[in-house]
């Protein structure tokens, strides 16, 4: 009488294998995947919040623009555009300050904070970072060793420079400034007749915007707006 056999032939034992390693590529898929969506979201949480805090220190900053000077815009504030930092050697080209709108990549202005208290020359630059292999385009905080009673000597002053949004931000555009009839912290009594400089910055989000493709992604822009109190006004006409 011949007996049963029981137990795994060879061919049960490979299907079991590639089952098993089947199960496993789609695990070890997922995982990568949840982590890489993880890094993301930490990414831009970490962009939008600097962005965030950045926007707010620039208002806060360009407010101090001509603060106790008694001089006019264009030796208080300047915008420049295709401005780039090079170890402590700022260079770029200067924008008129008119009633027409301008755009630049960098912002420098002149302030003290008393009446005998030495100059002090702070500016915003957005740059791309070559030290770095993936180029980040960063926005950054000037500060001017010396200066002298006039912004218009920026170019021969010495600069250091803090990082305030470490990527993914565009020059070209970065500041807009024009000579408009606006008010600080907008509130006042219409019609407002001074006309003083406003400052727009845009800065990018990790948001992509509804026009975004995988080959030409685009993202949501954060405005903030800012009219500078302490540049001497004009009276529009």
């Amino acid at each position: 009488m011949k007996l049963s056999q029981r137990g795994f032939n060879l061919i049960s034992l490979m299907i079991g294998m590639t089952l098993s390693l089947v199960s496993i590529l789609a695990m070890l898929t997922l995982y990568k995947n949840t982590v890489r969506i993880s890094i993301d979201s930490i990414k831009n949480s970490r962009q939008d919040g600097q962005i965030a805090a950045s926007l707010l220190t620039a208002q806060q900053e360009l407010r101090n623009a001509g603060f106790w000077l008694n001089t006019t815009p264009a030796n208080t504030l300047k915008l420049l555009s295709a401005a780039t930092l090079t170890g402590s050697t700022l260079t770029g080209t200067e924008r008129p300050l008119t009633t027409t709108e301008t755009s630049g990549n960098a912002l420098v202005w002149i302030y003290q904070t008393g009446a005998t208290t030495p100059p002090i020359c702070a500016g915003l630059l957005v740059q791309e970072d070559t030290t770095l292999p993936e180029r980040p385009v960063k926005l950054l905080r000037l500060q001017a060793n010396s200066c002298s009673s006039s912004i218009s000597s920026w170019s021969s002053l010495n600069w250091s420079s803090t990082t305030l949004i470490e990527t993914n931000q565009e020059p070209a555009d970065f500041f807009k400034a024009i000579h408009i009839a606006c008010w600080p912290f907008g509130k006042a009594t219409p019609p407002i007749t001074n006309l003083r400089v406003k400052v727009t910055i845009n800065a990018v989000t990790s948001v992509e915007a509804a026009n975004s493709t995988a080959s030409t992604p685009s993202y949501v822009k954060s405005t903030s707006e800012v009219c500078l109190p302490n540049l001497a006004p004009a009276t529009s006409t």
